[in-house]
């Protein structure tokens, strides 16, 4: 269905307003002025998703915080972390992605103050059920896992892409692709 992501965006943004403001988190967003007005996409996945990301950017997140939604057109052969740079303000340069490249895409990055997640602790958090060590944040061990897994599947579901970085002490980036045909 042709739609405006922008507007899809800005929706899901206004939607999670009150639980942000409650939680003391400041929340902005910013469009990629390449991006095309209306084009063809999901646009029920692509906002599932939003919400999955967007509802643990604020879990996750801590009080004085903040969270970041860019969305920005992304080319086929170009690393997406060089892109990114031009585009997010604080992007976390990636390390899990799930999925293959189709071709163009839009670009939807959630990134957000956290106290980061450990190198090696990123591709656990896309699989269903698994359980992370001692080490990791007592507030992370206790989530339950699962709303990522979902996300992936709601990504695949359009034929995109989803991964994630983060930095410890500083936070985290979580992005997907929605293609454009």
């Amino acid at each position: 269905t042709l739609g405006d992501i922008a507007q899809l965006v800005k929706d899901r943004i206004n939607f999670f307003s009150l639980t942000i403001g409650n939680a003391e988190i400041t929340a902005r967003s910013s469009f990629d002025k390449a991006l095309p007005q209306f084009f063809d996409f999901a646009a029920r996945i692509v906002s599932d998703t939003l919400n999955i990301l967007l509802s643990n950017a604020i879990k996750f997140n801590y009080p004085g915080g903040w969270i970041h939604v860019d969305v920005f057109l992304h080319h086929k052969g170009e690393l997406l972390d060089k892109e990114a740079e031009k585009h997010v303000s604080n992007w976390f340069p990636i390390l899990y992605q799930e999925g293959e490249e189709q071709g163009r895409s839009v670009i939807i990055a959630i990134s957000h103050s956290d106290p980061g997640i450990p190198r090696e602790t990123v591709p656990l958090l896309f699989k269903k059920h698994e359980r992370l060590g001692p080490a990791f944040l007592e507030k992370i061990k206790q989530a339950h896992g699962i709303s990522l897994f979902v996300a992936i599947y709601l990504v695949r579901m359009h034929g995109g892409t989803i991964g994630a970085g983060s930095q410890e002490g500083k936070g985290s980036t979580f992005y997907f692709s929605v293609p454009l045909s």
